[in-house]
């Protein structure tokens, strides 16, 4: 596993899950040069603005919300655009009662 990739129909921009990384890039289509991480940048770990090996990726491209798998919390998580922290969609969620399914 290195990348998983999701291209914008309407711009070609593309969102890039890196998966070694810990990180979500967008990679403006008309400037290859410059990037921006749209989700986490926080280092590896279990906390709502953190990855754990960070797989597919999908983009709303109406709202440009960012969908990751998080493979190792084994979650599904929701960035909204211009965010600091996702939101468990569905999955694993660390809570003092234990791990428990979210539905969205």
């Amino acid at each position: 596993m290195g990348m998983f990739m999701y291209t914008n129909a309407q711009t070609d921009d593309i969102d890039v899950s890196e998966y070694s990384g810990l990180r979500i890039i967008l990679w403006k289509q008309r400037n290859s040069w410059d990037y921006i991480v749209v989700a986490s940048n926080s280092g590896s770990g279990n906390n709502q603005n953190q990855f754990n090996k960070p797989g597919g990726v999908y983009v709303d491209e109406q709202t440009l919300t960012v969908y990751i798998v998080d493979t190792s919390n084994h979650r599904i998580q929701k960035w909204l655009k211009n965010s600091t922290a996702g939101i468990t969609m569905a999955g694993a969620k660390n809570d003092s009662s234990g791990t428990q399914n979210k539905s969205a």
